[in-house]
């Protein structure tokens, strides 16, 4: 009876059930695993193109701000000449004289560059010869015209306009770059956010799939060694691991079944004696190979709760039972593969 009830809940579909359990776990952790690491690219690659535009905007504004500079000091030259002008009219110092025509003497040079640079430039240099020129009249006749001083306010304005719109366009340029940086940040927060999610919507499968219904069948496992009867969990799931529950209840009906036979042996000792030693030697026997069984199944269903993946049953059962002890290590053996897969 033993053997049969134990035939019946391994069954020879045990292992290959087991099999496609181990599978569809991996196959579901993989999926889990490939959409973490997607998430993981798009914030790689979000912060990647961010960096790239910040050193972008960083070199433009760094040149952008030498600019400004030059257009500055240009300015400043300027009004240091005319001053220069007004007050060699006003004194008739030939120092002050002097140092303007050595300031003058120096090329025009306008720090903006590209094509738009190049005509503000050229429209510039025109101006200043305009100015230069009608200053030079003022020096010779010692008198303050209103042709040299419309010059040299529309070269100023021209200049002043230049650095306002020049100032202008960095700002805008910063502006747009601290909004660009914002967004990757978002997005690098959700990525993160998504991720983590990810990660504990797996440890949370994970250990409703695997964890807790190992622990309770090691706990079953264990009211069984001690004699105790109890509710075996899992029996009613569709899948392997209420398999392994159905085989676990079908080794608690054979302890009850044992029990019952040793009460019929009881009431036999009224039989021959040679007949009572008979069946006391078969249901040693019997009992010897079911503790086995048992013990080696709990033993190793411990090891596995516990994380052990390369826990084997390596005390051959009785022949009856040696096909339960192959599928397992077999369904032990491809879970440690697969889960060697997705660790590498």
């Amino acid at each position: 009876m033993m053997r049969q009830l134990l035939g019946k809940a391994a069954g020879p579909g045990l292992g290959q059930r087991l099999r496609s359990f181990v599978s569809g776990i991996a196959a579901r952790l993989t999926l889990l695993l490939l959409a973490m690491a997607g998430v993981a690219c798009l914030a790689l690659a979000v912060q990647i193109s961010s960096a790239g535009r910040t050193e972008t905007t960083f070199a433009s504004v760094t040149r952008g701000f030498t600019e400004l500079e030059g257009l500055q000091a240009l300015l400043n030259r300027i009004r240091v000449e005319n001053a220069l002008v007004q007050s060699y009219l006003a004194n008739a110092d030939e120092a002050v004289r002097t140092d303007y025509k050595t300031r003058a003497a120096r090329p025009i040079i306008f720090p903006i560059e590209g094509a738009d640079g190049e005509a503000a430039g050229k429209i510039v240099k025109d101006a200043y010869a305009v100015w230069a020129g009608e200053a030079d009249k003022d020096l010779k006749i010692m008198t303050a015209r209103s042709e040299s001083a419309k010059a040299y306010e529309q070269l100023v304005r021209f200049l002043e306009r230049a650095y306002a719109d020049h100032r202008a366009g960095l700002q805008q340029r910063i502006e747009g770059q601290v909004a660009q940086n914002a967004t990757a940040r978002n997005v690098a927060l959700a990525s993160l956010v998504l991720f983590l999610a990810l990660a504990a919507g797996g440890i949370v499968f994970a250990r409703r799939a695997i964890i807790a219904p190992l622990f309770a069948l090691k706990g079953a496992m264990a009211e069984l060694m001690a004699g105790r009867i109890s509710a075996i969990p899992g029996v009613g799931r569709g899948d392997e691991i209420g398999e392994m529950a159905r085989a676990v209840r079908a080794f608690q009906d054979a302890a009850i079944e044992k029990e019952k036979v040793e009460t019929d042996a009881r009431e036999a000792r009224l039989m021959s004696e040679n007949e009572r030693r008979r069946n006391e030697a078969s249901r040693a026997v019997s009992a010897q190979e079911q503790q086995a069984v048992v013990d080696g199944l709990a033993a190793a269903l411990s090891r596995l709760s516990a994380g052990d993946l390369t826990c084997r049953i390596e005390e051959p059962f009785a022949a009856d039972y040696e096909k339960l002890r192959a599928d397992f290590n077999e369904a032990v053996d491809r879970l440690r593969e697969t889960m060697t897969v997705i660790a590498g």
